[in-house]
């Protein structure tokens, strides 16, 4: 059985990396598009990503536990709801001012750092909020 460590080691690090490559593109296009949408996709890999390791050798395969589907499932529809959302609320507002002055919209001087740490907070909160999930898929 894929232990729990091993579950949340890969789920931290696919995390990271959806975030720091979102960081990379979106930093050397100057634009947040990319800050919504990939948070929502972190959330949906990291499901799929449990579903498929919390299967692996476990007594009960996630397709025969009925509390693995059940969660997974309410899961993946609130962070996609949630997706759908924040895509939809960026499109609308044509992108999202919290980010101006770190990108350095409006003449001000770019800030890599302070662009960097609102996609690091990202990472840390997806990663937070999908520990329950990651926990019973891995149990």
């Amino acid at each position: 059985m894929a232990g729990q460590g091993f579950v949340y080691g890969i789920a931290a690090a696919i995390t990271c990396a959806i975030q720091l490559t979102g960081y990379a593109v979106a930093y050397s296009l100057k634009t947040e598009t990319f800050y919504d949408i990939l948070g929502g996709v972190n959330y949906l890999a990291l499901a799929l990503w449990s579903a498929i390791a919390g299967s692996i050798d476990a007594p009960l395969n996630w397709v025969d536990d009925p509390r693995k589907i059940l969660v997974t499932i309410l899961f993946i529809c609130s962070r996609g709801w949630l997706l759908i959302f924040l895509a939809w609320r960026a499109h609308e507002r044509k992108g999202d001012s919290r980010f101006d002055e770190v990108l350095g919209k409006g003449g001000g001087q770019p800030q890599p750092f302070g662009f960097f740490v609102f996609w690091m907070a990202q990472a840390f909160w997806v990663f937070l909020i999908s520990l329950p999930m990651l926990f019973v898929n891995s149990s």
